[in-house]
């Protein structure tokens, strides 16, 4: 059975962000709301929580590396043009998924552990998202290393990761549920 936060109730989110912070060192793996819709997040120095998330997601999606904003990504992105730093700094934090062409050697994605940076890299290129999330970016503090995460979920996915069902997948994918109240720019939320 999952744990679940709901941040709406809760007046100092602190204790909580301390606690899945923990969570997540230890291989477990959120369910989380944002800006742009509900996504599973692990952190990046833990494979195999890594490796559940992107058992949830088909073949044609990617994973995305969580950033703090465009000074963050320019690490993960050494490469990038006047005009992407321009759309990134404007738009983030925010919904806005960015993907760029990049080898697994280069920037900061080298640092990574071999299965996360192969979950990462989606034909040559990775994809980045920086949520508005307070709740996200605090974990992103506490943490040493970025989060992982899944583009928004669909409806029909998430149905089957928030069912309470004892044989449901929410027990081998989704240990901690942090509701966050309805995504801004998405119809899915956790409430």
């Amino acid at each position: 059975m999952s744990i679940h936060f709901d941040l709406a109730s809760v007046h100092e989110i602190r204790e909580i962000s301390v606690d899945v912070a923990s969570r997540l060192a230890q291989s477990e793996v959120m369910l989380l709301t944002i800006d742009s819709g509900v996504v599973l997040v692990a952190w990046s120095q833990r494979p195999e929580a890594v490796q559940r998330i992107q058992s949830v997601i088909s073949g044609e999606e990617s994973l995305c590396l969580g950033l703090t904003g465009f000074h963050q990504a320019r690490d993960y992105i050494p490469h990038h043009s006047p005009i992407s730093k321009r759309i990134m700094t404007r738009c983030w934090p925010g919904p806005l998924q960015a993907v760029f062409p990049i080898h697994a050697s280069e920037g900061l994605l080298a640092a990574l552990p071999k299965p996360v940076q192969s979950a990462l890299l989606h034909g040559q290129q990775l994809s980045l998202l920086c949520p508005k999330s307070p709740f996200f970016r605090d974990l992103q503090k506490l943490l040493s290393g970025p989060l992982v995460l899944t583009s928004p979920l669909p409806n029909d996915k998430l149905s089957a990761l928030t069912s309470e069902s004892p044989d449901s997948t929410q027990n081998s994918t989704c240990d901690v549920i942090v509701a966050n109240g309805k995504p801004q720019f998405s119809q899915q939320g956790l409430t």
